[in-house]
C-alpha cells in the first residue's frame, strides 16, 4: 500500500470511499464476506444486495422468508432498479446438500429459475459448511469455485456470525474462497478486514481498512471508509488521514518558544478530549503535571484510550516532576503508548513520536478505571510497622501487583555496634505510601514499594537524616520476588519468636493503624498469618551485599523512586 492519501471511490460492495477501487466486486469466483449478527452487518448485506441489483440482475437465496421480507422492506422505492429473485433455502436443506455435493445444489438453484447472466447471492451460507469433514469441504467448495470462475457475475456467500470453524474454512481454504472480507469490531472500531482482495495495486492480504458507522436508525445511510489502514496479522498501520497530527497541552511543550507549526497546542488538558473528538491516528502528548495531578492524568489517559481507535497514540511527558514506577506503568496499562522522561531533550521526544507513528496500540485496557489503577497503588501506610504486620502488609502488596510486573526493594540494614534501633527509626523519614521500615535483633528492614534494584542506593540515603554510615555496618537487598520471600519468612519466623516493637519511637503520624481490625487498601484483607517459607539457600546469597558506606549510583536515566 501507498503511504500517500488512497485515492477514494465510490464501490458496489456496500460499502463507501473504499480506497484503490476495494470496494468494487469481482465478477468471476467465489467472493466470502463475513461477519458478526448485528446492525452493523445488516447495514451491510442491505447495501451490498442494493449494489448488486442495481449493477446485475440477481438472485438471493436465503435460510428463511423472514430474512427476505426484512431486507425488502429497507429496500429503497425506486423503480427502475430491477427486483431480484429470490429463493429460501432451509439451513436444514442447506447441511444436506454437504453430502449431496455441488451437483445437487447447482440442480436445485437451476430448478429455482437461476440463469447464467444472473449474479447469485446465499444471504447466510453458514449451513450449507458448518459441521461438515474437511474432505466434503474441499470437494464442495472446490467445485462451487470452479462453478464460480466460469461465470460472469459474481457468485457471494455472506455467513453471518461465523464461528472460529468457519473462519478457520475460509481462511484455510483459499483455492476455493479466493476473496474474503471480515466486518469486525474491536479495540479499533468498525473495520472491513481484506483476508484476500484485489485493489488496483494488484492483490491485497490481511488489509485492514477503518469504517466510518453511519446513524444506525437511518437505514439510507451507508457504511464509510474514515481513511484508516493498517496491515498485517499485528494490524500495523499503513495510513490514517490525520497519523501527522499532533495534539500538545501547553505544559507539554512549555519548554519551546515556538513549537512545530503543524502541532495543535492546547491550552489545558481538560479541553484535550474536546481538541481530539474526531482524532483517528493523531497522537496526543500529555504533561505529567505534579504527583497530585496523577489521578486526573490517569483518568484521562483511560477515557481517550476507551474513545478512540487503537491507531491513537497518547504519550505522557514529565514536565515538574518525576513519575513513581508504579505510575509509569500504571500510564502503560490505562492505555499510554509511551512515558518520555523530562532528560529527554525536545529533538530526541520529536524522534520518538516518530517512531510511534506507524504503531498502534495493542495491549488489553480494562474496562475498570479504578480497578486498573488499584493494582499498582500501594496501601495507604508508611512508616514504622511492628514486625510481624510489616510481613503481612508486604506479602500484601507483594501478591497484589506481582501480576503487574512492578520491581519493589527489601533491604537489611545490620547496625553498627554503637547504634541502636532508636536511633535508626527516629531518623527514619518517609515520604511515600508504601515505604516501609521494621526492625530485629540486630538490623534494621526497609520495604520500598516501586523500587528497583538500580534505584536503592538513589532512594536509600533520602530517607534517613544521617548518613547511612553512621547507623549501619552492611546493606543487603533484593528486589527478586522469590528473594523477597524468603527474607520475609526469616524475619516472621523472629517475630514469632519475640522481637520488639518500637510504635512508641516512631516518627509521629508515620505508623500504621494497628494490626487489630486493620483495613487494608481497596478492601484487601491482611493474612491472619504469613505462610511459612523454606529457609534461606543458595538462591538468597544472589541478595546485594554492600560495604560499610553504600555509593549511591545514579540511574541513566534517573527513575524516582
Amino acid at each position: 500500500m501507498a503511504q500517500t492519501s488512497p485515492a477514494l471511490t465510490a464501490g458496489n460492495l456496500g460499502i463507501d470511499g473504499l480506497p484503490d477501487d476495494m470496494g468494487k466486486l469481482p465478477h468471476s469466483g467465489v467472493i466470502a464476506l463475513a461477519g458478526s449478527s448485528g446492525t452493523a452487518f445488516e447495514n451491510w448485506r442491505r447495501h451490498l444486495v442494493q449494489d448488486l441489483c442495481r449493477d446485475f440482475p440477481t438472485m438471493l437465496v436465503a435460510p428463511d422468508a423472514l430474512l427476505l421480507d426484512r431486507l425488502f422492506a429497507t429496500q429503497p422505492d425506486n423503480h427502475t432498479a430491477p427486483r431480484p429473485d429470490a429463493w429460501v433455502l432451509p439451513s436444514t436443506a442447506q447441511s444436506q446438500l454437504q453430502e449431496a455435493g455441488f451437483a445437487a445444489l447447482h440442480k436445485d438453484l437451476k430448478r429455482a429459475g437461476l440463469r447464467p447472466q444472473q449474479a447469485l447471492c446465499l444471504l447466510d451460507a453458514s449451513p450449507l459448511f458448518t459441521g461438515a469433514s474437511l474432505e466434503r469441504i474441499h470437494r464442495l467448495a472446490g467445485q462451487l469455485h470452479q462453478w464460480a470462475s466460469q461465470r460472469k457475475a459474481p457468485v457471494i456467500l455472506c455467513f453471518e456470525a461465523p464461528g472460529d470453524e468457519v473462519h478457520g474454512m475460509l481462511t484455510s481454504f483459499a483455492h476455493a474462497f479466493p476473496y474474503y472480507a471480515l466486518l469486525e469490531q474491536d479495540g479499533n472500531g468498525l473495520a472491513l478486514r481484506l483476508e484476500r482482495w484485489n485493489s488496483a495495486q494488484g492483490a491485497v492480504f490481511a488489509i485492514r481498512l477503518g469504517l466510518q458507522a453511519p446513524d444506525w436508525a437511518d437505514t439510507a445511510q451507508r457504511l464509510h471508509a474514515n481513511g484508516v489502514v493498517m496491515q498485517g496479522s499485528s494490524a500495523q498501520l499503513i495510513y490514517a488521514p490525520d497519523e501527522l497530527d499532533v495534539y500538545a497541552t501547553q505544559a507539554a511543550v512549555a519548554d519551546q518558544r515556538q513549537p512545530p507549526a503543524p502541532w495543535h497546542v492546547v491550552a489545558t488538558r481538560e479541553l484535550i478530549p474536546e481538541a481530539v473528538q474526531h482524532a483517528l491516528g493523531a497522537t496526543v502528548l500529555l504533561d505529567a503535571g505534579s504527583s497530585i495531578e496523577f489521578e486526573a492524568l490517569a483518568r484521562m489517559v483511560h477515557q481517550l484510550r476507551r474513545t478512540h481507535p487503537q491507531t491513537l497514540k497518547i504519550v505522557v511527558r514529565e514536565t515538574v516532576g518525576k513519575l513513581r514506577l508504579n505510575s509509569e506503568q500504571a500510564l502503560l496499562r490505562l492505555g499510554a503508548n509511551d512515558v518520555i522522561y523530562r532528560e529527554l531533550g525536545f529533538s530526541r521526544l520529536l524522534q520518538r513520536l516518530r517512531d510511534l507513528q506507524s504503531q498502534r496500540f495493542s495491549r488489553q485496557v480494562p474496562e475498570s478505571y479504578e480497578q486498573a489503577l488499584d493494582a499498582f497503588l500501594p496501601i495507604p501506610e508508611r512508616g514504622y510497622q511492628q514486625p510481624a504486620y510489616f510481613c503481612t502488609l508486604t506479602l500484601n502488596m507483594l501478591r497484589k501487583t506481582q501480576p503487574m510486573g512492578l520491581s519493589h526493594s527489601l533491604i537489611q540494614l545490620r547496625l553498627l555496634s554503637h547504634a541502636s534501633h532508636i536511633q535508626a527509626i527516629e531518623a527514619y523519614r518517609p515520604s511515600r505510601d508504601g515505604d516501609l521500615i521494621t526492625a530485629d535483633h540486630d538490623s534494621i528492614y526497609v520495604f520500598l514499594f516501586a523500587c528497583g534494584e538500580s534505584d536503592i542506593d538513589t532512594a536509600l540515603p533520602r530517607l534517613f537524616l544521617q548518613p547511612l554510615a553512621q547507623l549501619f555496618s552492611s546493606q543487603t537487598s533484593d528486589s527478586s520476588h522469590e528473594g523477597m520471600l524468603l527474607m520475609l519468612g526469616r524475619l516472621q519466623s523472629a517475630a514469632e519468636a519475640g522481637l520488639p516493637d518500637y510504635t512508641a519511637v516512631a516518627m509521629p503520624g508515620t505508623t500504621a493503624r494497628r494490626p487489630i481490625n486493620a483495613q487494608m487498601h481497596n478492601s484487601v484483607q491482611p493474612s491472619a498469618t504469613l505462610p511459612r517459607i523454606a529457609p534461606a539457600t543458595d538462591a538468597a546469597a544472589s541478595a546485594s551485599v554492600m560495604g560499610h558506606s553504600p555509593i549511591p549510583r545514579r540511574p541513566s536515566p534517573p527513575h524516582s523512586a
